[in-house]
This record gives C-alpha cells, sequence and structure tokens, in this order.
C-alpha cells in the first residue's frame, strides 16, 4: 500500500485544492473511523498546517482521504500527514509532499 504521494509540478502559492486518497486497498472491510490532518516544513521539519491545510474543508468519507491544500511559500517544500484510524481501530500514517513557487 502506498503510504507518500507527491503532486506533480510545483503548486502555485494561491491554488486551493483537495487532494483525493483513495485507502480502499488498505481499509479492507473496514472505514475510516477518524483523520487527523498536519503539515511540516521539509527544509526544517517546522509545524505549517496553519499556512498549506484549511481545516474547514478537509473531508473525508469511508474509504476517501481529501485534505484541503492552499498557500505557501515559494520556493518551499511541505509534507501533509494524514494519521487515520479505522472502524476497527487500525492506525497508520500516509503522507503528501509538495512544492510551491509563484508563477
Amino acid at each position: 500500500m502506498k503510504r507518500l504521494w507527491e503532486i506533480d509540478g510545483a503548486k502555485p502559492s494561491a491554488a486551493e485544492f483537495p487532494v483525493t486518497l483513495d485507502l480502499t486497498k488498505w481499509l479492507s472491510s473496514e472505514t475510516i473511523s477518524t483523520v487527523t490532518y498536519s503539515a511540516t516544513k521539509v527544509s526544517d521539519g517546522t509545524s505549517a498546517t496553519s499556512d498549506v491545510l484549511d481545516e474547514n474543508k478537509h473531508t473525508n468519507t469511508t474509504a476517501l482521504v481529501k485534505p484541503w491544500i492552499k498557500g505557501g511559500t515559494s520556493g518551499e517544500s511541505y509534507l501533509v500527514k494524514m494519521d487515520v484510524t479505522s472502524s476497527a481501530n487500525a492506525k497508520d500514517s500516509f503522507y503528501i509532499k509538495f512544492t510551491v513557487f509563484n508563477y
């Protein structure tokens, strides 16, 4: 099961969008119970959650996780972490990596 996804190309700093991850293979017959979202700068590991995630727009279904990506600083790379708990209390972390540029 894939744990890290990368957004192809650079994300413009003004762009905002959801990224959909299908966790059906990991879940098997279970469903998503909870998801906790966070983000860090790759360069120094400092928190960037409020800079690149819109907590009011994250969604998930029984098998899909949809973090809402926004903002960021040009030239900076970010790692979004999603801590997922299943209906049977299985736990795992999944990641999205992207770089921001101003165009």
